[in-house]
């Protein structure tokens, strides 16, 4: 008889550090087909840091669909976000009527919206002067997402418009000055009091040892 053997496996956090300067570089032209699902997706999701061998059904592209309540505005997402941001401004509890709101990023190429009553709302922020451009149904009111003047390449979608919103999970969260008192932030995602980025691009350190 022989012992049983025991192996363990050591996976590396899922979600690399988001940094503007780095996905703007990166993602300045649209990826190729033939890496839209590996090597790419790799480089976002593992870091550069992760020696992991994937078997090749693995390594298809995600794709994740969503869209409004009355069904006219439909959105398909090809890979991964770059980050998931759990935003706790005020202007995002205005906007959405809630405590915050989750928005994964990801790269404007990577994200296909249609539909008739696709319309759109421009805003300018009192409090940092850039312009955010929310888009919505025009038919059911349900918000879809938002472009960033801030940063142009990428597009956000709001969590909860997804088909299947379970496959989000945070990886930051924003704002938390202005959090709701009810609301336990937790330890293990890193939580930042304002941006998590200066306005130089630079990373904001996070008041908490999350990772």
């Amino acid at each position: 008889r022989y012992a049983p053997l025991k192996l363990t496996l050591s996976i590396p956090p899922l979600v690399r550090r988001f940094s503007p300067t780095r996905f703007i570089r990166h993602h300045a032209k649209p990826p190729r087909s033939s890496t839209l699902g590996s090597a790419s997706d790799k480089r976002h999701s593992l870091g550069a840091a992760a020696h992991i061998v994937i078997h090749p059904r693995s390594q298809m592209p995600q794709v994740h669909s969503g869209g409004c309540i009355c069904g006219e505005v439909r959105f398909t997402v090809t890979g991964r976000p770059l980050q998931v941001m759990v935003c706790h401004c005020t202007m995002c509890q205005r906007a959405t009527g809630s405590a915050f709101s989750i928005e994964p990023v990801f790269v404007k190429e990577r994200v296909e919206i249609r539909g008739e009553s696709l319309a759109s709302y421009s805003h300018r922020s009192t409090d940092h002067g850039r312009t955010l451009h929310f888009s919505f149904c025009r038919t059911c009111g349900n918000r879809i997402g938002l472009t960033l003047e801030r940063f142009p390449t990428v597009q956000v979608l709001y969590g909860g418009t997804f088909d299947e919103p379970a496959w989000i999970t945070p990886s930051s969260h924003i704002f938390t000055a202005s959090s709701v008192p009810w609301l336990v932030l937790p330890n293990d995602v890193q939580c930042f009091k304002q941006h998590m980025f200066n306005d130089d691009g630079t990373l904001v350190a996070p008041i908490n040892g999350g990772t």
